[in-house]
């Protein structure tokens, strides 16, 4: 190998040296979370997680439950030490955000790292929350279907923890969960691939019609969560019956980005930061179709749109209504958002798969 000191060239950052870059500059974020950052805004219920108080956990459902008695563990490993237990939370998420980063390839993994430096996406998940431990179980999952499409994976049983505790913490992450795993664990088998997962997504999108009428009610449901004392709300989003399908376009737009630009240049300072990462990240996973888009197989194309869809569309109705709680929600399913515009864009696996088909064919043909 080249002395880099002979050529003139800085040595190439290796990916051990990211990672622990990455690790640093998170435990810094959740440092700086507890003495500036909550001096701006609100950071959700990480009090009650840095407490772990088991007596309140007892009473609570579901992953709030999970989450307290996380917190209480980390809390006895802390002393107590509120700084710490983000810490610890941080480290957490962080071996999701690695797993999924390491099972990535070339462009794909230095896109993704890139992406991964989102400063709002590492704030939210390295202070005690519940998108901490999110982060943590869907990097476990979009390492999965990863590894999956690159034909290097192989179903540990301390993964069906992980998919159940995922489904536990946000349910309506589990359409794109299992669509995107079934997909590629499906697709190396079958001739007619591009055809059955376009018969699959339109089923699908059956099931959502023939459920609108429970869908629409629920959305309904959401708008008293968001009204009430100290939360800075739009107007409601949805007026008429249906509109949580047919604003639905505008909507996911709206929960991704979160600020608007007129919230953007209102003076808030977090939504005008907010808004201008928002923007980057949108133009870099633009950028990444855009450079693919020519070559992409329709396999490839059906599979990105519809994962897209069902990423999108059910964590929509949570995050439309303010600004603050869009840029919160979406930490927990970006990475899932960064798997679509990297590895679900790559054509290698269609070409592998149909290698590999021809090769099986060949073999069983008579001599």
């Amino acid at each position: 190998m080249a002395d880099p000191t002979r050529t003139g060239r800085a040595a190439p950052l290796t990916w051990p040296a990211f990672l622990a870059f990455l690790f640093a500059y998170r435990v810094a974020l959740s440092v700086a979370a507890e003495t500036l950052v909550r001096q701006f805004t609100s950071l959700g219920d990480s009090h009650k997680y840095q407490a772990g108080d088991l007596m309140q956990g007892a009473f609570a459902g579901g992953s709030t439950h999970v989450t307290v008695y996380l917190g209480y563990l980390f809390n006895q490993l802390s002393f107590g030490n509120t700084y710490l237990v983000n810490i610890w939370f941080q480290a957490l998420a962080f071996v999701g955000i690695a797993s999924f980063l390491t099972a990535l390839e070339g462009r794909d993994r230095r896109a993704a790292a890139l992406l991964c430096l989102m400063p709002s996406f590492n704030l939210w998940s390295s202070v005690a929350s519940k998108e901490a431990v999110l982060v943590f179980c869907v990097g476990i999952v979009a390492g999965m279907i990863a590894r999956l499409a690159s034909g290097r994976f192989r179903l540990r049983l301390w993964h069906i923890p992980v998919i159940l505790l995922t489904a536990l913490y946000k349910p309506h992450f589990m359409p794109a969960i299992v669509f995107l795993l079934g997909t590629y664990m499906l697709a190396p088998h079958l001739r007619q691939r591009t055809a059955m997962i376009l018969l699959a997504s339109l089923v699908s999108l059956l099931g959502l019609y023939l459920a609108a009428d429970a869908v629409d009610q629920m959305a309904f449901d959401i708008i008293p969560h968001f009204q009430g004392v100290g939360f800075s709300t739009r107007p409601v989003f949805w007026e008429q019956e249906y509109d949580v399908f047919y604003k639905a376009p505008l909507g996911m737009y709206l929960a991704f980005v979160g600020p608007t630009l007129e919230e953007a240049v209102s003076g808030h300072a977090m939504h005008t930061f907010a808004f201008a990462e928002s923007m980057l990240v949108l133009a870099i996973a633009l950028y990444l179709l855009s450079t693919r888009l020519a070559r992409l197989p329709l396999f490839n194309l059906f599979v990105f749109l519809f994962g897209l869809f069902w990423l999108l569309f059910p964590n929509y109705p949570v995050g439309v209504m303010n600004p603050g709680s869009a840029v919160r929600y979406r930490t927990g399913y970006l990475l899932l958002f960064f798997l679509l515009f990297t590895v679900i864009l790559a054509r290698e696996p269609i070409v592998r798969w149909v290698r590999q088909g021809r090769q099986r064919h060949a073999a069983a043909q008579p001599a």
